[in-house]
């Protein structure tokens, strides 16, 4: 799992405020290394103030919550992101990104100041986390994104289209 460098200061944060993660998988072929994946995990809304606050008690909405739910993820990840070659022949040697789902607002929120329901703090915040990731993957592992964002699946090989 890779958190975020700068997550509490750039308050690319979970709803809860807890440092965002993501799981990182390098590709395993050299034909693989300039090509990437980024599958974006689901999770619905919270559609008002009570559901949110009772969602940022949950992995959907706290990082604290991950070590116990994804840690055996990455080696049985399955479909479009497999690393197994004859359940995936055609991107089981991508670089892999996994973006666990914790803003509760399909990664579009940037509200500046935390909203507060029953005493308890909640961040909308999912387009920072967003940005901080590419920027980390950019800096740290030459990822390149040139296309808009899809809703859950990014798959790219550098300017290839993006498919969703």
């Amino acid at each position: 799992m890779c958190t975020l460098m700068n997550s509490k200061i750039t308050g690319a944060v979970c709803l809860d405020g807890s440092a965002f993660s993501y799981f990182f998988r390098a590709a395993s072929t050299p034909n693989g290394q300039s090509k990437w994946q980024v599958y974006f995990q689901g999770g619905g809304w919270c559609y008002d103030l009570p559901s949110c606050a009772q969602r940022s008690t949950t992995y959907l909405g706290s990082s604290t919550y991950w070590e116990q739910n994804y840690t055996q993820m990455l080696p049985t990840f399955s479909g479009m992101i497999s690393s197994n070659p004859s359940t995936n022949p055609n991107f089981f040697d991508w670089n892999t990104v996994y973006l666990p789902y914790c803003d509760a607002g399909s990664w579009a929120g940037d509200v500046d100041v935390p909203v507060v329901y029953n005493g308890t703090s909640l961040y909308f915040r999912g387009h920072r986390m967003l940005v901080e990731v590419y920027t980390q993957l950019k800096v740290c592992l030459s990822f390149n994104v040139k296309a808009s964002l899809p809703s859950r699946y990014l798959i790219l090989e550098y300017s290839l289209t993006f498919h969703s």
